[in-house]
C-alpha cells in the first residue's frame, strides 16, 4: 500500500505516492545496504543539493553542449505525439523543461509524471515543469528495483501513448544491468508507448588514461563534495575531511562489465575497503544501437551521436515498444 501526500503549485494539487518499500529504505537510514552505492548519492535535501551543484558545474555540464542536446531532442521529437512524459530520474530538471516545451507542440494537454528516489529532486521537478504543464503526480521509488510499482500507478491514468525518458547516462549509472533494466521497462510499457534513452558514448579511440574521471585534476569541490557524501552515509566520517584527502580516499579502476561489448566502465571506489561510490559507463554507440535490434519487444526508430572531440559523446534513442 503506498501513501499519498499533497502538493500545491499554481493552483493545482499534486499528489506525490510514495513506495512504503523505497521510502522505508531511504529514511532514516534504518535498514542500509552494503551492495548499494550509487543510490545513497541522491538521499534527502542534502544529495539533492548536493547533486544540484554538480549539475550547475561548468566542468560537468558544459552550457554549449547542452544546447546541441537540446538541438537533437527537438529533432528528435518534433513530430512525436505523446499524452503523457515519465521521467525516471529527472535529475535537475533542466533538461526534462526543455522536453516539455518540444513535446507541447504538439500535445498542449500532455501530463508529466516524474519519479525518483530523492524525494527533493523529485519536489524540485514538480516545482519546475508544473510551470509548463499539468503533474498530476510524482513517485517516489527506486527505478531500478520498483519498475512495477510505476507500472500500477501509471496504468490508473489511461492515457496513450506515453513515452518514458532516462537521460543524462542514467543508464550507465544504474547498480542493475542494462538487459534487467531494459527487461523491467519492457514490462512497464504497452505497445506503441516511447522511450528517450541519452548516454555517455566512445569511439574506438577511447583509451583509459584519456577519460576524463580517471585524472583527479577534472574533480571540482561540488563533484568532490557529491561523491564523498556517499563515503561518509557508510562511514560516518565528515565530507569536509574527506575531500580534504580525497586523493588517499578515493581511487578510479577499469571494470568491464558482462554486457556484450558495449560499453567500457570506469569505478569510482574507495581505496581503503574496495567500496564501490558510483560507476560510469561509456557506451560504444553502434554496438549498443546493435544489441538493443536484437531484441523483439524494441524498435529504434531515431538514433543519433554527438561526438565533442575525438573520443567522448552522447548518445540518442528514439525507441518504440513492439510487444
Amino acid at each position: 500500500m503506498s501513501s499519498i501526500s499533497n502538493y500545491s503549485n499554481n493552483n493545482e494539487k499534486c499528489m506525490l505516492i510514495i513506495d512504503p518499500e523505497a521510502y522505508s529504505e531511504q529514511f532514516p537510514f534504518k535498514k542500509v545496504s552494503n551492495s548499494w552505492h550509487n543510490k545513497f548519492l541522491y538521499f534527502g535535501l542534502e544529495g539533492a543539493k548536493a547533486w544540484y551543484s554538480v549539475s550547475e558545474d561548468p566542468v560537468y555540464s558544459d552550457p554549449q553542449r547542452e544546447d546541441k542536446i537540446i538541438d537533437v531532442f527537438n529533432n528528435l521529437l518534433k513530430d512525436l505525439h505523446s499524452k503523457i512524459f515519465i521521467s525516471l530520474g529527472p535529475g535537475n530538471a533542466k533538461l526534462d523543461l526543455e522536453l516539455i516545451k518540444i513535446l507541447k507542440r504538439r500535445n498542449k494537454t500532455i501530463k508529466y509524471i516524474p519519479v525518483d528516489i530523492s524525494d527533493a529532486l523529485l519536489f524540485w521537478a514538480i516545482v519546475t515543469i508544473s510551470s509548463e504543464v499539468n503533474v498530476p503526480f510524482g513517485i517516489l521509488t527506486d527505478i531500478e528495483e520498483r519498475l512495477y510499482f510505476i507500472k500500477n500507478k501509471i496504468f490508473e491514468i489511461s492515457l496513450r501513448p506515453k513515452i518514458f525518458t532516462l537521460i543524462g547516462n542514467t543508464l550507465g549509472n544504474l547498480q542493475i544491468n542494462e538487459k534487467t533494466f531494459l527487461d523491467e521497462l519492457s514490462s512497464v510499457m504497452e505497445i506503441d508507448d516511447f522511450f528517450l534513452l541519452n548516454v555517455s558514448t566512445i569511439t574506438k579511440q577511447w583509451k583509459l588514461f584519456l577519460d576524463p574521471r580517471m585524472k583527479y585534476e577534472n574533480y571540482t569541490n561540488s563533484i568532490k563534495f557529491f561523491l564523498t557524501r556517499g563515503i561518509s552515509i557508510h562511514t560516518g566520517e565528515s565530507t569536509k575531511w574527506l575531500i580534504k584527502n580525497f586523493t588517499k580516499v578515493v581511487g578510479f579502476r577499469h571494470n568491464k562489465r558482462i554486457n556484450n561489448n558495449i560499453s567500457e566502465v570506469i569505478e569510482i571506489y574507495d581505496k581503503r575497503n574496495d567500496r564501490l561510490i558510483t560507476r560510469i559507463s561509456r557506451y560504444l554507440f553502434e554496438n549498443l544501437v546493435n544489441w538493443i535490434n536484437e531484441r523483439k519487444d524494441f524498435q529504434i526508430i531515431f538514433s543519433h551521436q554527438l561526438i565533442e572531440n575525438n573520443v567522448i559523446g552522447d548518445g540518442f534513442l528514439l525507441i518504440k515498444k513492439l510487444k
